[in-house]
């Protein structure tokens, strides 16, 4: 089965995957609708809280052949501090926007969710396959994880065609917070070597942002469809030490140090496993160099 699609619907379209999505199916000639809560010029933008809005108004008016829901809590520190607050905005507004597509004429529009590697927490085994178990270290992979079981249960209650994608660590141009974008920011605004409030041997299976677009992408063209789930991973471990002497080579800064802490709601290892994508021809292609490259030549050329 390959789908094709005239219509995009991206929630959280001003977001960092989100602009990289609507971007590359609008390069495909596809429609595409982003809904946010801010304003921001993008083509078909719409202002809509998907907490509180009127998500039947929404889909009727844009009638999408798919919907992809990024408008949710993308960071796991403030989940330890609202853990309320998070549930609402990762499984609460997954809840919703499921129960407004059951509501819409048939035939209901392909539904990705997107989740987090957050859900695995604390790895077991290596590569972490998606049946690897699910123990949660921040309320955010709880509610992660709850956002990926109303999805599943919508397909089995309602046939609603859906699957959950769970990124692992991206980064990229575009993005302007997490590990790549503030070790290469504050390397670049001083000669000195910084310090890094962090274990050096911590590790983490990066992903580009086009990357993860595109196998999103080719996800949403031949995934079953049936609530399953799928890892967006390269499947290589990179060690925080590994990514930061190469920062520092590309900004041509000392080499940092390390404070050797470990923050509350972070696993120590993982490395994901890409083969359940693969199989659909969703594949990592960016190499990490390339893609350190790339990303600390846009935050020298302003980071816009």
């Amino acid at each position: 089965m390959t789908r094709s699609f005239q219509r995009a619907l991206v929630l959280g379209g001003a977001g960092f995957l989100g602009r990289a999505l609507a971007g590359a199916w609008q390069a495909e000639g596809t429609h595409v609708t982003t809904v946010g809560r801010r304003s921001r010029f993008q083509p078909d933008y719409r202002l809509l809280d998907v907490l509180t809005g009127d998500l039947g108004t929404l889909l009727s008016e844009t009638r999408p052949d798919v919907v992809v829901h990024l408008a949710s809590s993308a960071y796991v520190p403030p989940s330890l501090e609202d853990p309320y607050g998070d549930l609402a905005s990762n499984a609460g507004t997954t809840a919703r926007l499921f129960d407004a597509v059951r509501r819409m004429p048939t035939p209901w529009p392909l539904v990705i969710v997107v989740s987090s590697a957050a859900v695995y927490g604390d790895g077991i085994e290596f590569p972490m396959g998606e049946d690897h178990p699910c123990r949660p270290v921040s309320p955010y992979g709880v509610s992660k994880l709850a956002a990926e079981e109303y999805a599943a249960y919508f397909h089995r209650a309602y046939g609603v065609e859906t699957f959950s994608v769970r990124p692992f660590s991206l980064y990229g141009p575009g993005q302007k917070k997490l590990v790549v974008y503030d070790l290469a920011r504050r390397m670049l605004a001083s000669p000195e070597p910084i310090t890094i409030a962090a274990a050096p041997e911590v590790t983490r299976d990066f992903v580009y942002v086009s990357d993860a677009a595109a196998i999103t992408m080719q996800l949403a063209r031949r995934a079953p469809a049936e609530g399953e789930r799928y890892n967006v991973c390269s499947g290589r471990s990179t060690p925080l030490r590994e990514i930061a002497d190469h920062l520092a080579r590309l900004t041509d800064r000392p080499q940092p140090e390390f404070t050797g802490t470990v923050r509350a709601g972070d696993p120590i290892e993982w490395r994901g496993d890409p083969r359940r994508a693969a199989a659909l021809e969703a594949g990592a292609t960016v190499g990490l160099a390339d893609g350190l490259t790339e990303t600390v030549a846009w935050i020298r050329a302003g980071a816009d």
